[in-house]
């Protein structure tokens, strides 16, 4: 919900659509191939309804979600749930320099 994000990512691809909403309280009328969460998930009151949502008015059907969430204890209840209730097409780790860790996974409803 960062217009700084939104300013950056115009600059930075014109040819994009980009508008700040909290998709949490808001709607987004496209369908897509592809959505992705980025270091956000953990940001909804509820990450499973927030999923469900997505599934039900944005995904295209055989569409992808894909998440991206730092290692953190915290984050292990919503990969549980992702777990569980969802197709895990392919699984990353991916490491920095600092030897913060992040998983990604790509998955399908």
């Amino acid at each position: 919900i960062s217009r700084v994000a939104i300013d950056e990512a115009i600059k930075n691809y014109p040819a994009g659509a980009f508008r700040v909403l909290n998709y949490e309280y808001e709607h987004v009328q496209q369908r897509y191939h592809a959505v992705i969460f980025n270091e956000t998930l953990y940001y909804f009151d509820h990450a499973g309804k927030t999923l469900q949502k997505c599934c039900k008015d944005n995904l295209l059907p055989g569409g992808v979600i894909i998440i991206s969430m730092c290692d953190h204890e915290r984050h292990d209840l919503i990969w549980k749930l992702i777990d569980a209730n969802y197709k895990v097409l392919a699984t990353r780790k991916s490491v920095n320099d600092e030897g913060i860790s992040w998983t990604i996974k790509v998955l399908q409803p």
